[in-house]
């Protein structure tokens, strides 16, 4: 911690205070304090960044998920259909014109 001259009374401040202490008047911010607020600024930021990228692949990871479920279960109501539809051609043969399989193509 380093200490500065105020500028109006010449009473020794700590250079992190934004006031003197003995008169009250602002003490300039040194350049070393400019410098750790703009390090403490872009790490902010950087944290800030890698937090986002950490919700999006989040976010990413979910819906893939989603859509790779909804995937299976649309095959598995396919084959179920393809199923059933080939229960009734068998039953009622005048009533099929396609087989089951040149109508659905369940696999992806």
């Amino acid at each position: 911690m380093a200490l500065v001259s105020c500028s109006e009374c010449a009473k020794k401040v700590s250079a992190e205070a934004s006031v003197c202490p003995g008169c009250g008047h602002p003490v300039p911010p040194t350049q070393e304090a400019v410098a750790e607020a703009k390090r403490k600024q872009s790490s902010a930021g950087l944290t800030l960044l890698v937090l986002l990228a950490v919700c999006f692949g989040f976010l990413w990871y979910c819906c893939n998920s989603v859509k790779e479920s909804t995937k299976a279960l649309d095959a598995k109501s396919c084959h179920e259909w393809l199923s059933y539809y080939e229960t009734f051609c068998k039953s009622y043969p005048e009533k099929c014109t396609e087989g089951p399989r040149k109508l659905a193509k369940c696999d992806p």
